[in-house]
């Protein structure tokens, strides 16, 4: 078995899971196995199904009155979460290749299971500056991946560039990557890399690539400086940064949040006052660029302008 750190959790799993860094736990926190030859539970009327909107490759569903839990990626592979969030048992499609499952579990199931134990996970890259983490959130294309690898590109180290963990403790907030890794589009990966990085297929239904020669280190929890909101603008539009009002940073952030059972009112209620807290006490801010690369130094020095007033 292969026993990987993930965030600040244990995982003992029967597959190789790139990108990890090994654990040393005599007893993992999570069990991951792949399970070829089985059939995935039968959805029935006893399921309560969650609709995530437009835009999300996965449909989750728990089995009423359980801790039992799914997660449907169409045409790929079915997640189930069993025993309290500690066991995932996968059950793919025959065509589906192992990178698929790897970014799916660590991209998606992961940051899921995590956020159902209590932890709050969050869409988005990081990374370090000597006064703390800078976090970068946003839709998908937004430029989150593309951002951090240009600051990894000039000296300040990338700790995720897909998922983290906010965390908050004595009045301190931190962050916690989920895994160092990055995924680029192949223009960014030509631009950002003169297109010499060594990479690989993230994912079967995906052109993006996963950087596989980028110098990455796991990461301990560390203090949060800033968290900055990605809108992508039209060409021609000049960078800009302004401070995200309290009330819209709190709507903007929740739409960020990982989470694996909508339907469960306590998670709700806590997830929500833990944002409450966040956006109180956590510098927030929206950072509009366009899609040019060029622009992409303004933009950095536009941030590290901001940070160093905090």
């Amino acid at each position: 078995m292969n026993n990987y750190i993930f965030c600040d959790i244990s995982i003992e799993s029967d597959i190789v899971l790139p990108g990890l860094s090994a654990s040393t736990a005599i007893t993992p926190d999570i069990i991951f196995r792949v399970n070829y030859s089985g059939h995935p539970p039968v959805i029935d009327g006893s399921w309560q199904k969650a609709a995530l909107g437009e835009g999300n490759i996965v449909s989750p569903a728990v089995l009423t009155g359980t801790d039992i839990h799914c997660l449907f990626f169409e045409n790929i592979a079915v997640f189930e979460i069993r025993n309290g969030f500690s066991e995932i048992i996968c059950h793919p499609e025959s065509v589906s290749s192992l990178n698929s499952i790897h970014h799916l579990l660590l991209d998606q199931v992961l940051p899921r299971l995590l956020s159902a134990r209590g932890k709050l996970m969050m869409h988005g890259s990081c990374i370090e500056h000597p006064k703390g983490m800078i976090v970068f959130a946003g839709v998908s294309g937004a430029g989150k991946s593309t951002l951090a690898a240009h600051f990894s590109r000039r000296g300040f180290p990338l700790l995720s560039d897909d998922g983290l963990q906010l965390k908050q403790e004595a009045g301190k907030i931190t962050v916690i990557p989920t895994y160092p890794g990055l995924r680029l589009w192949g223009d960014s990966i030509a631009e950002l890399f003169d297109g010499a990085a060594l990479s690989e297929p993230m994912a079967d239904y995906s052109s993006k690539m996963r950087i596989v020669s980028e110098s990455v280190v796991h990461m301990d929890e560390r203090h949060a400086l800033a968290l900055f909101f990605l809108h992508p603008q039209s060409p021609g539009t000049q960078p800009s940064i302004a401070r995200k009002v309290k009330r819209e940073a709190f709507f903007e952030l929740n739409k960020q949040v990982f989470i694996l059972d909508s339907f469960s009112r306590e998670r709700s209620i806590a997830r929500t006052k833990f944002t409450a807290r966040l956006v109180s006490s956590l510098p927030m801010y929206d950072l509009s660029f366009p899609h040019d690369y060029s622009m992409l130094d303004q933009v950095q020095m536009n941030v590290l302008d901001m940070v160093e007033t905090l």
